[in-house]
């Protein structure tokens, strides 16, 4: 059996503008790198859940311009 692979949206935060990065409290940026992004019809994505200093967050909204494809391997 052949693995499958499933392109999905991942933050990336080499690519936000330095007045996004001042909006987000300190920790918050290395905590989402990476992190899945979601995005719905109108366009804007979001992260459901990650966790900074023992806290759930979740951020909205996410620019596809803010992100990268990253392929999963679905087994």
């Amino acid at each position: 059996m052949s693995n499958e692979t499933k392109p999905c949206w991942v933050f990336d935060s080499s690519k936000v503008t330095a007045s996004y990065k001042r909006l987000l409290p300190n920790g918050h940026l290395e905590a989402i790198d990476g992190k899945t992004v979601v995005f719905g019809n109108k366009g804007l994505g979001w992260i459901r859940d990650y966790i900074v200093d023992g806290e759930h967050f979740y951020l909205y909204p996410i620019y596809r311009s803010q992100c990268r494809i990253k392929e999963l391997t679905l087994f």
